[in-house]
């Protein structure tokens, strides 16, 4: 489970930031994150995924917690923390894309 959530964090901190995106680099490697990703969500049990979300939506960068926040949504598991955690990226998060994804995702999940 540790080797999970750890690889969880590895690829979001490898999305983009705002600034990232004029690198052809980062973004090529941002692709190949979101897809692998996309394949470690399915691959996590519901069991497991409540005790490896508990950690991600508190951890100190927005875009693992955003991530976090997405999945709990896709799993319909934690909703109010992940609600908190992306409140919390709102309120603090200076990079306007992901204070817009944040903000997006909550929007969205007010929505259903």
């Amino acid at each position: 489970m540790k080797e999970k959530r750890d690889l969880f964090i590895e690829l979001s901190l490898q999305q983009c930031k705002k600034d990232d995106y004029a690198d052809f680099k980062k973004v090529k490697m941002h692709n190949k994150a979101v897809e692998k990703l996309s394949k470690l969500k399915d691959e996590i049990t519901v069991i497991e995924s409540e005790e490896i979300l508990k950690i991600l939506l508190l951890y100190n960068d927005s875009r693992v917690k955003i991530n976090a926040a997405q999945f709990c949504f896709e799993k319909q598991v934690l909703i109010e923390d992940a609600i908190n955690s992306l409140n919390e990226v709102v309120k603090t998060e200076k990079d306007t894309t992901l204070n817009f994804s944040a903000k997006m995702l909550l929007k969205n999940e007010t929505k259903s």
